[in-house]
């Protein structure tokens, strides 16, 4: 059922206006903590509904996390079941924090540095971002924005107290092409990493 809505939700969104077939993408799911936790960290099955129908135009996946300072990307994305769904729709997998980074500018910057140390691989791929629908303690609620704050170095805990002016340098340094928010599962509370997880059935 998760399988038809998502596919249902990205078509009448037009997805295939944003992604040329054969194109390499960075799926980014929300992976902000290393335990299994319901309306913290993205879902295995929307995830894996979403790879299924990006695969309708492209079979170049690579999903893509980053440690952050108290957690480490790799047990996260085995402990949250997304490894078993990597492995079974045979996408890659990037641990951002062991990739290579470049210097990239960010003119007119409100925060962050100029110029600032970025993923490599996220300048060669087309982004495509999948976060989940939760409150956050340091603004209101972050949509579709803020898990691309994931994309620089696990440093990021500095901006924490200017989130809303850095999340505008950081949705400009990152321009993710597609969103799509998984609501199934929600948090509600002193998010990201506190609340309680709400039943909500949303995408």
């Amino acid at each position: 059922e998760v399988r038809d809505q998502v596919r249902a939700v990205m078509e009448e969104a037009n997805w295939q206006e944003a992604i040329e077939p054969d194109e390499k993408i960075c799926l980014k799911p929300n992976l902000c903590i290393d335990i299994t936790f319901p309306g913290f960290v993205t879902s295995p099955w929307v995830l894996k509904s979403v790879i299924r129908v990006l695969k309708d135009r492209t079979q170049n996946i690579v999903v893509v996390e980053n440690d952050t300072w108290t957690s480490d990307a790799e047990q996260a994305v085995c402990n949250s079941g997304l490894m078993a769904v990597i492995e079974e729709e045979e996408v890659q997998w990037c641990n951002l924090s062991k990739d290579r980074w470049v210097d990239v500018p960010i003119e007119n910057s409100l925060v962050l540095p100029n110029p600032i140390k970025i993923p490599e691989l996220l300048t060669q791929c087309k982004l495509v971002t999948v976060p989940v629908l939760k409150t956050h303690g340091n603004t209101t609620i972050t949509g579709a924005v803020k898990n691309q704050y994931g994309c620089i170095s696990k440093g990021r805990l500095a901006y924490h107290e200017v989130i809303d002016r850095t999340l505008v340098d950081i949705n400009r340094l990152f321009k993710p092409v597609f969103c799509i928010v998984d609501g199934t599962i929600g948090s509600e509370g002193n998010g990201p990493k506190e609340g309680n997880p709400r039943i909500c059935n949303l995408l």
